[in-house]
């Protein structure tokens, strides 16, 4: 087992379980088995069980570094993936600023099956469901991805209000729009 056998559905699945304070140690190791196995370990041999932990020691190293690709075949679908945020429609936009935090909501934005357009005659909730299916490094490298992307697109519009700030005409205006950029520096940029 590797990383690239975690999907995005149980990393999600094993976060909640860390949540989880009420288990004993031995059962949040059963469970942690249960989710990577897709199984109930429980009624493993105990050398069976060891074995399976054993083969879990890759969770202690970090997720492998890869980077987004161009093109995924998830669930026997392909998938075109937006790089280029530039080109995103309005209701992409919309959607990116709205999705709360589901990733799999958020990789659906520049996950396009192919073909198609955003959102144009393909069942959104089966792309969800097929991004659950992303393996681990896949998941870091999108996050990764979105993470730049986040700032550059947040220093281009400190940018552009700066500019606009100077040509303000009056105090109060420049003001108000200082005030601005602090607020958004405050809440953005690392």
């Amino acid at each position: 087992m590797t990383w690239y056998d975690i999907t995005l559905k149980q990393m999600q699945q094993l976060e909640e379980l860390e949540k989880d304070t009420s288990m004993s140690e031995e059962d949040m190791v059963i469970e942690r088995m249960n989710i990577i196995y897709n199984e109930d370990c429980i009624l493993l041999t105990v050398p069976e069980f060891i074995q399976r932990v054993n083969d879990c020691q890759f969770l202690s190293k970090p997720i492998p570094k890869t980077k987004v690709k161009g093109k995924y075949t998830i669930n026997g679908r392909e998938y075109e993936v937006m790089m280029n945020l530039f080109e995103m429609s309005m209701g992409q936009y919309i959607d990116f600023k709205n999705i709360g935090n589901r990733p799999e909501r958020l990789y659906s934005i520049i996950f396009i099956p192919k073909g198609h357009k955003y959102n144009d005659g393909y069942d959104m909730e089966t792309v969800w469901e097929d991004m659950l299916c992303l393996p681990a490094p896949d998941v870091a490298a999108i996050n990764r991805f979105f993470f730049r992307l986040t700032k550059k697109y947040q220093t281009i519009i400190r940018l552009f209000l700066k500019r606009l700030m100077k040509r303000m005409r009056t105090q109060e205006d420049r003001m108000r729009m200082e005030s601005l950029i602090q607020i958004m520096d405050s809440f953005y940029l690392p």
